[in-house]
């Protein structure tokens, strides 16, 4: 959404930057953050959450606060970060896959991070795989990194060649997170769900080993189709 970087939603409405930020913030972000809520909460209870806030405060004049007490007690979770990172925040949503590695492993030497717990390769073990070859393996290293300022809890998910499945959670705090594996990855996805309904930009949350030209190809032949319609036309009518 254009303008929503330029003013925090909880705020007065003469404070904003211009009308522009004005409409944006107040109506069009404000709906997508109250979904994006939704999503975290679940259907039902963001529907008893609504008429909880209805039944309290029916003719009377509350305030944000208000409602995030109201979330709170009835979802019965603290939901303050999501209030702080959306409501009292402008900062943007942005998640992405940003790499998929995949290399050969069994001939390393050191210490290295797998999966959050390090892992010692010898020398010796080293050698012993070059001249055997029985430790050769592949290893595969999923990086996701928040490319927006705002920050909140997403899953990922994670295919592999042998058709299994993983999904991983993230609390989305630090810029980036490694998930390694010890068999070749196919694809990976970030919020599979759509959770993140102020998502900035979506082309960027999922990732493909092999590069997946059907759609490229489906419009290119859809893309002669019309153009051959559009020359007999020319011919029939010249």
């Amino acid at each position: 959404l254009g303008h929503a970087e330029d003013d925090a939603i909880a705020r007065n409405g003469w404070q904003y930057l211009e009308g522009a930020s004005y409409g944006v913030n107040s109506y069009d972000r404000t709906a997508l953050s109250l979904d994006t809520l939704e999503n975290y909460l679940g259907m039902e209870t963001m529907a008893r959450v609504m008429r909880t806030y209805h039944q309290r405060w029916r003719l009377r004049h509350p305030t944000l606060k208000d409602f995030i007490e109201t979330v709170n007690v009835v979802s019965g979770r603290n939901m303050d970060w999501f209030f702080q990172q959306f409501f009292y925040s402008a900062n943007r949503v942005d998640y992405a896959v940003a790499d998929i590695v995949r290399e050969s492993t069994g001939e390393e030497v050191g210490i290295y991070d797998e999966g959050g717990k390090k892992k010692f390769y010898s020398q010796e073990a080293a050698d012993e795989a070059a001249d055997t070859n029985k430790n050769k393996r592949e290893r595969s290293t999923v990086i996701v990194r928040r490319l927006g300022g705002a920050a909140a809890p997403v899953d990922v998910l994670v295919r592999f060649e042998d058709g299994g499945v993983s999904r991983e959670q993230w609390d989305g705090q630090y810029r980036w997170v490694k998930f390694v594996y010890d068999k070749p990855v196919k694809s990976a996805e970030v919020d599979p769900e759509r959770r993140l309904a102020l998502e900035a930009n979506l082309t960027n949350n999922s990732r493909t080993v092999a590069a997946d030209n059907r759609a490229a190809a489906k419009w290119y032949l859809r893309w002669i189709f019309w153009l051959e319609n559009l020359f007999m036309a020319g011919s029939f009518f010249g």
